[in-house]
């Protein structure tokens, strides 16, 4: 079958099956569908989500048309909103048009490249308590370990809360809450969020959990009245522009809530991954070493370090190429839309792959390779323009991305000053497709100081 009108190319598409089509893979094979696709059809092609055919977008001249030259007309899905709305709010996740820029002239000037650097030395200390709780030969779960680390950080960057030994908690509540949200979005016979079955339930309680203890956090400032020179603060000093009105809890919540989860969630996994393929790559791992050696001869970094630390840089952004913590998301079109050859009705959602066009040996030759050489200075001008985006593109480009990079950049900087991780799984690990891409099961590492 194909997508198509009288007078354009039909996009090619999977066969699926009735009614159903393709959306038992899609829940249960999600990265193998997408790669397929990608293998079988190239720069777009197609899948059957129940009636609707789905396109995907694998190449940067559509990516381009879709989230910047015509990004007022592609949108976040209906799905996306609906089961994003209870959780997350109208917040600058999930709005659209005028509202998502007064959101992010309100909140930009905290992710400045500049500001960011302000948040260095809580990233290095945070880094370098946790680690003095591992004893040596100890094996860790890492995925979990680095939970906590970028949970604790982002808590001290948003709140001044110091929440070590809380923090397990608060991760599992927010945890279960998106796996929840990911299960739903693609299932097409999902029952409304406010049946009272068990998952719903349970859902709730957990999101419950979460927003008594950001409410919490957001009165004691108020009352106590003081800047303690973190977000929140600043946040709730900021006045809408359009309203001239200080913002209310919720709009403070859902906007510290949005920041909360993308603060933690994605660069702990693209952490999780980074380690996992330096044990797995030990010439990689020794050039990163030798590295830090050079230039910090055991000290603990600063912001003033790391331009002479690039290839500790490169190993990071090698991950999120081969790893991209946000792997696949949706737009939907608002109106009928030619992409190049191929017309898109109104009303289409169509789905990008992060995971799937930085696998293209088109932009990335021997793309399975993990090498950190690609992102060189000189290699990553010549990368074709958005064939790489862990954190997306256009108007809608992630507002976290210096923050991400800087933080991945200290943290592994910083341990890798202090000890070396062995792998001791007895299998290799594979990926899981939830709200982000995370590794399956525990991530099992030796600590050598």
């Amino acid at each position: 079958m194909a997508f198509t009108s009288s007078h354009h190319t039909p996009i090619p598409c999977l066969p699926g099956l009735p009614l159903f089509g393709n959306v038992f893979a899609l829940r249960n094979k999600r990265l193998e569908l997408l790669q397929r696709i990608s293998h079988e059809f190239g720069d777009i092609g197609a899948f059957h989500f129940g009636p609707s055919l789905v396109p995907v977008l694998n190449s940067p001249e559509f990516i381009r048309q879709v989230l910047v030259d015509q990004s007022t007309v592609f949108e976040k899905t209906a799905t996306v909103r609906a089961l994003g709305t209870p959780v997350l709010g109208n917040s600058v996740f999930l709005s659209e048009g005028e509202e998502h820029r007064r959101q992010r002239r309100l909140l930009a000037p905290h992710f400045q490249h500049s500001r960011v650097g302000n948040y260095a030395e809580i990233m290095v200390d945070c880094t370098e308590r946790l680690q003095e709780t591992w004893n040596e030969g100890e094996v860790i779960d890492l995925a979990d370990e680095m939970m906590r680390l970028t949970l604790w950080i982002i808590s001290k960057v948003l709140f001044d809360a110091d929440i070590f030994g809380e923090e397990r908690e608060l991760g599992k509540a927010l945890t279960y809450t998106f796996r929840h949200f990911a299960s739903a979005a693609t299932n097409p016979l999902r029952l409304p969020q406010s049946w009272p079955t068990p998952q719903n339930r349970r859902a709730q309680q957990a999101l419950a959990y979460v927003n008594a203890t950001i409410y919490r956090k957001i009165e004691e400032r108020r009352q106590g009245d003081n800047d303690r020179g973190d977000f929140l603060s600043s946040l709730l000093r900021a006045q809408d522009e359009e309203h001239a009105d200080v913002l209310s809890n919720q709009q403070v919540r859902n906007e510290i809530l949005s920041l909360f989860v993308a603060g933690h969630e994605t660069v702990a996994t693209a952490l999780t991954w980074c380690w996992y393929l330096l044990s797995q790559h030990p010439e990689v791992y020794t050039r990163m070493k030798l590295e830090g050696d050079r230039v910090l001869a055991g000290r603990l970094p600063t912001v003033t370090d790391l331009s002479n630390l690039p290839y500790t840089l490169q190993v990071f952004k090698e991950a999120l190429r081969l790893y991209p913590s946000v792997y696949a998301f949706t737009r939907g079109s608002t109106a009928p839309v030619q992409l190049g050859e191929y017309y898109i009705p109104k009303g289409t959602s169509v789905v990008i792959s992060p995971y799937t066009l930085h696998r293209r040996a088109k932009f990335f030759p021997n793309p399975e390779r993990f090498n950190p050489d690609r992102f060189a200075p000189q290699q990553e001008h010549e990368l074709v323009r958005y064939s790489y985006l862990p954190f997306g593109a256009g108007p809608h480009i992630c507002l976290g991305m210096h923050f991400a990079l800087l933080e991945g950049h200290l943290l592994l900087a910083t341990l890798t000053q202090r000890l070396n991780f062995e792998f001791v799984g007895s299998e290799p690990v594979e990926p899981e497709p939830l709200l982000t891409l995370r590794p399956k099961g525990k991530i099992l590492m030796r600590v050598r100081r």
